[in-house]
C-alpha cells in the first residue's frame, strides 16, 4: 500500500502516460518498476507438468456483452486463454 500511495500509480491528477482515470485505476502497480525480464508485475502460476495454468488464476471478470460481442471494433476479451501461451 505504501508503494502505491507514494508512487506513480496513485497520482490523483491523472496518469503520467496520459491514460484515462479508469485505465489508470485498473493498472495499479502492475506497470510501474517492472523487474528486468518481465513485461508487468502481474504473474500467474504455470504448471507445465500438470497441464498449464493454475485453476485459481481464472476469475470471470469480463462482462459477456464485451467478451461475446461480434462487433469487429471490440477485439478485446475474445482470445481463449489456452491460445495465449506458447510453450
Amino acid at each position: 500500500m505504501t508503494e502505491h500511495l507514494l508512487g506513480k500509480s496513485a497520482v490523483p491528477q491523472g496518469h503520467p502516460l496520459g491514460w484515462g482515470i479508469r485505465e489508470h485505476a485498473a493498472t495499479g502497480l502492475s506497470v510501474w518498476d517492472v523487474p528486468e525480464g518481465f513485461y508487468g508485475r502481474n504473474l500467474i502460476a504455470y504448471w507445465p507438468n500438470e497441464g498449464g495454468l493454475d485453476d485459481r488464476a481464472f476469475i470471470h471478470h469480463t462482462p459477456n456483452n464485451y467478451a461475446q460481442s461480434d462487433d469487429p471494433k471490440q477485439p478485446f476479451g475474445k482470445v481463449p486463454v489456452d491460445q495465449l501461451l506458447i510453450g
